[in-house]
């Protein structure tokens, strides 16, 4: 490994090397998080458990269900009374 980066000579080899580099560890990091599953097993998980080919959480499940953050109110007037930002309508940051 070493004597092919003494061989790098131009920006686009080095470019092209640490993205190579780059893609080799992260597909040994996400190796084990997903395993192939039939649409039909993903079909018959137990409610409360994403569709998805994710690990499936096991154990004893949580005494309470996660609360989710409530949605700001879309009315400017609210915003503005309660200086906060404004409700955006779709992503993280606009």
């Amino acid at each position: 490994m070493l004597e092919q980066m003494r061989k790098i000579t131009k920006e686009p080899q080095v470019v092209t090397s640490y993205l190579a580099m780059n893609a080799a560890c992260a597909s040994t990091r996400r190796r084990g998080r997903t395993i192939k599953v039939q649409p039909t097993g993903i079909a018959r998980r137990r409610p409360g458990v994403n569709r998805g080919a994710g690990r499936v959480p096991a154990g004893r499940p949580a005494k309470s269900w996660a609360s989710r953050k409530a949605k700001r109110p879309h009315a400017l007037k609210v915003s503005v009374r309660d200086e906060v930002p404004h409700a955006k309508s779709h992503g993280a940051a606009h």
